[in-house]
């Protein structure tokens, strides 16, 4: 199945940039559907309940990045060899016995206290950042919000220092124009539509 108009924008770079990539609704289709990548590959993407739990247990559908191909190593290929090697082993893109040790890695800043500590830090963490935004008036919520906000709970959960926490803050700039940007030159102002020179 095909994804219908408004899901062909689910992946489009330049929708990850603005708000109106909030009001897409994808209720109406099928709960399995092919969606564009920005690269034009296409991808299978299940949104049901039913369909990415079998998806996520059936061997079928394996997850290792390798079975990707070319396509992926070219995806991958915009950082240094050893964080490709990292994205590509992670938890995300793994399955089987690799993916068990990586679980069993992080099981232990997940018991029920850390949970709890970190569920405070997060409400810490949150009024702080509107206290920021509020203070202006207005602001850039995927950027100034959601962005650090999801950075400092997970990176406080797992107990990361703050150094580690800092330079994950920055990794949006560490990304590649086509998965960070919207295609196109600068405007006359001489930004991206992103805002980003």
């Amino acid at each position: 199945m095909i994804a219908g108009p408004g899901t062909a924008l689910l992946m489009d770079a330049r929708v990850r940039h603005s708000p109106e990539a909030e009001r897409i609704d994808t209720r109406g289709e099928p709960p399995v559907w092919r969606a564009k990548l920005p690269d034009g590959s296409a991808v299978w993407v299940a949104s049901g309940y039913d369909a990415a739990r079998r998806a996520m247990t059936d061997t079928g559908f394996a997850k290792p990045a390798v079975r990707g191909g070319e396509r992926w190593t070219r995806y991958l290929g915009f950082t240094a060899p050893q964080v490709t090697d990292s994205i590509v082993r992670s938890m995300g893109n793994t399955d089987g016995d690799l993916h068990r040790s990586l679980r069993d890695l992080g099981a232990s800043a997940l018991t029920p206290e850390r949970v709890r500590a970190a569920v405070d830090r997060a409400d810490g963490t949150a009024e702080e950042l509107l206290d920021t935004i509020a203070e202006r008036g207005r602001a850039d919520l995927v950027g100034e919000f959601a962005h650090p906000f999801g950075v400092r709970a997970i990176t406080g959960l797992l107990g990361y220092p703050d150094d580690f926490v800092r330079r994950t803050l920055e990794l949006r700039r560490w990304g590649p124009a086509p998965l960070f940007d919207p295609p196109g030159p600068p405007t006359a102002s001489g930004t991206r539509p992103s805002g980003r020179p």
